[in-house]
């Protein structure tokens, strides 16, 4: 999924608690006392699987809005939690990247945002995704930059019929790029972006209060 800028917000944590962490294994320790888990998403989360990925990669769209893997340029370390409810009525992921520099972290939101206005339907090998759109989410508060999409996935990895509603949010929080994603089925999109939101607020005062929990 993408992003769309949709402008900055004051408010949150204690900004001046934010580590400046500048090694990989820093950022590897503070991913993973950032990033959510089960429990953070409520009481019937459990872990998917694959539960955690560390790679430093992710996805991007071509220009004819295939989804590519590309490398996390400069970034000194990402982790990626997916976890769901037993029924699989509901897929959530949440996902911290610290960066080198801010704009490396800048770079990031500048390209999806390039993508976003590009590509309102996407692929993914035989994942067909429609509906693609910017969303306007203001209760999302801290961050110096704010991103919201929400779409429909149409098909799933086999190609058969699916129908399924997303949020997908980030944040920026100087170099570190906060992500929350939630899937349902239609007709949940306000708690899809109830969920997230809850979810990204959560890892932002994580941040700002050092990792602590």
């Amino acid at each position: 999924m993408l992003y769309f800028v949709l402008g900055g917000g004051k408010g949150g944590g204690n900004a001046s608690a934010i580590p400046n962490i500048d090694s990989s294994v820093a950022a590897s320790d503070l991913a993973k006392r950032v990033t959510l888990t089960p429990a953070d998403w409520g009481p019937e989360f459990t872990q998917d699987s694959p539960y955690e990925s560390s790679e430093l990669s992710g996805n991007t769209v071509d220009q004819n809005c295939n989804y590519v893997s590309q490398t996390l340029d400069n970034a000194l370390a990402t982790l990626r939690r997916n976890v769901k409810k037993p029924d699989g009525a509901v897929i959530a992921v949440s996902i911290f990247t610290a960066y080198q520099t801010t704009g490396s972290a800048q770079s990031i939101i500048s390209r999806h945002r390039d993508e976003l206005q590009r590509c309102t339907a996407e692929t993914q090998g035989k994942v067909r995704f429609d509906d693609v759109h910017a969303a306007a989410i203001p209760e999302i508060k801290g961050f110096d930059e704010v991103v919201a999409e929400e779409g429909h996935q149409a098909t799933d990895q086999n190609g058969q019929k699916a129908d399924i509603s997303y949020t997908y949010l980030t944040g920026r929080k100087g170099k570190f790029v906060l992500e929350a994603e939630s899937d349902s089925a239609p007709g949940s999109q306000v708690q899809n972006r109830s969920d997230t939101v809850s979810a990204l607020q959560l890892m932002l005062r994580r941040l700002e209060n050092g990792g602590s929990k």
